[in-house]
């Protein structure tokens, strides 16, 4: 019977299309909540708070005047061109500037008052580097300062995002690295701290029931009216006299002939729907549904998620156009709710074990036979596939292991000669042990396909 259920729902779902079901528009609201609250939470924004301890003096009658430029290394870029005839282009890898702090006067301690914003994803491998200037340019706001011409102070080495996260000394999420660099005075010296906060109010969450009490009648001489709720982001505008802006966000399923509808539960993200502030105002709004896409506009009202948690508010009064009442709606009942982050876990001490287990099983050929496998070793040392995948997911997740050692097995391979295929056998050569430390996964990783 399981297997039944996937058609059953396509077929239903084809039935419901060719009847032009109310439902399906309900469906779709579900869907925008959906998307609202992401299919992958492995990305957060964060922020970067960066500080200096011991720079060398570049000055002479006084102190130097540091300033940080934070760099991220882009990877090269594939772009497949829409006409096939053009073929593809690929980006060259560069540092890219992500943003600047500002000057600090004579200090060679500066702590940067800077926030530095970024998006954190867990399935890349992020790159950071921070540059250290002294500010010769006086007054000239550090944006447009030209780099060439301020005194450089130093660099850290390269940096992984995700290695400061899991960093633990001195404190948790922060990394500490020593300058380097040649500066007009000779190498450089000191030390540069870079802390890194997840940014809050990412991961809450609106479960909100309402229901609509004694609303305008817009389908007089053809029976009630079809009402469903809208739900939009306001946004003010910075000119003065000029009206704000409207995002709708998310919509309810239409409740057929009804003057006192009763929605489905309504869950949203707190970012989707006011920016992560609960004092945002709201725009709710009521229509009445036409099929022709031209709804009725029953009536709306503002209110803010803090009015309807922490004020009591729980009965809005509708206006229309013309300034009449509209009816009413009724929030039965509203929760804000904060679920962990994936950085959550990881900044709370959860580690991602990596365990590679490579098929050996005669599906993939042999390399000594001479024909394709995906075990071949190329002369000129580009990496197969097997190898790429290792390598890739490997740089990933060897930031979330503390020990950095990575069990690599085979399976439906012959290891000793004149044997039978075994399914689980060591692939690090001499040892009793499965482990292998850091980066070395991927020499092992040579000598097993070879």
């Amino acid at each position: 019977m399981g297997l039944c259920s996937s058609s059953e729902t396509d077929l239903h779902n084809q039935a419901k299309a060719a009847r032009g079901n109310e439902m399906q528009r309900a469906e779709s609201g579900s869907a925008a909540a959906a998307a609202m609250l992401g299919g992958n939470n492995l990305s957060s924004r964060i922020e970067m708070f960066i500080s200096c301890r011991g720079l060398i003096d570049l000055d002479t009658s006084s102190k130097s005047d540091p300033f940080c430029v934070i760099e991220e290394y882009q990877e090269p870029r594939i772009t497949r061109a829409y006409n096939v005839s053009q073929g593809t282009t690929q980006s060259q890898a560069k540092w890219v500037e992500v943003g600047r702090s500002e000057v600090v006067v004579n200090s060679l301690d500066p702590v940067f008052v800077t926030r530095f914003k970024m998006q954190y994803r867990f399935e890349e491998t992020q790159k950071l580097r921070v540059k250290i200037y002294d500010a010769d340019d006086g007054h000239v706001a550090p944006s447009k300062m030209d780099l060439n011409r301020q005194d450089f102070c130093g660099e850290t080495p390269v940096m992984y995002l995700a290695d400061i996260i899991n960093s633990s000394k001195p404190s948790r999420a922060t990394k500490v690295s020593k300058l380097s660099g040649q500066t007009k005075k000779g190498p450089a010296r000191g030390t540069c701290t870079v802390r890194v906060e997840e940014m809050k109010n990412q991961n809450g969450y609106v479960t909100m029931k309402i229901r609509a009490e004694k609303l305008s009648n817009k389908d007089r001489l053809f029976g009630l009216s079809d009402p469903f709720l809208r739900l939009s982001r306001v946004v003010e505008s910075r000119r003065r006299g000029q009206q704000s802006t409207n995002l709708p966000v998310f919509k309810t399923e239409t409740v057929m002939n009804n003057l006192n509808p009763k929605w489905h539960e309504i869950v949203v993200s707190v970012q989707g729907l006011c920016n992560g502030d609960l004092t945002r105002a709201i725009l709710f709004e009521v229509f009445d549904y036409d099929a022709d896409g031209s709804h009725d506009f029953i009536g709306s009202v503002t209110a803010s998620i803090a009015d309807l948690t922490t004020g009591g508010i729980r009965r809005l009064g509708l206006i229309s156009k013309s300034r009449k009442s509209g009816g009413t709606l009724v929030v039965d009942s509203i929760n804000v709710e904060y679920r962990p982050s994936f950085l959550d876990y990881v900044t709370g001490g959860t580690e991602i074990n990596f365990l590679v287990a490579v098929d050996f099983t005669a599906s993939n050929q042999s390399p000594r036979d001479g024909g394709p496998s995906l075990h071949q070793l190329a002369s000129n040392g580009t990496m197969n596939e097997y190898q790429q995948c290792v390598h890739k997911i490997g740089d990933v997740l060897e930031f979330y292991d503390h020990d950095k050692q990575f069990p690599t097995w085979g399976f439906g391979g012959v290891v000793q000669r004149g044997g039978t295929a075994e399914h689980c056998f060591n692939l690090v050569p001499g040892t009793l042990g499965s482990r292998v430390m850091g980066r070395c996964l991927f020499f092992c990783f040579v000598w097993c396909v070879g």
